[in-house]
């Protein structure tokens, strides 16, 4: 399973919460966690609790507030040859990152 249809089962798990289908969000606490809604959303218990796991472990790695924030190199866009590397800017100006689609 890519992270992308990992990504869309746990949005629509996530949507779920919203609309009030599912009244917790500890499994662990609630084992009754049904056949339902695991069809609602699309996955077997074996694949649901696979997902569950892997999250816990990419939460553990991410940045947390108040963290440095992670060094990383980038080539410029108008020129390939030259790189940006964030260290280059620690302890001058704020740096804004901007993910989108560039076409």
């Amino acid at each position: 399973m890519s992270d992308y249809q990992i990504g869309e089962l746990l949005a629509k798990y996530d949507t779920l919460v919203k609309q009030g289908h599912v009244r917790f969000t500890n499994e662990a606490e609630h084992p009754e966690l049904s056949e339902g809604l695991l069809d609602l959303i699309g996955v077997t218990a074996d694949q649901w609790e696979k997902l569950r796991v892997g999250q816990r472990e990419r939460e553990k790695l991410a940045v947390q507030k108040g963290d440095m924030a992670p060094n990383f190199e980038l080539p410029y866009l108008t020129d390939p040859e030259q790189t940006f590397r964030l260290s280059y800017r620690q302890g001058q100006r704020p740096v804004a990152l901007i993910f989108a689609a560039y076409t």
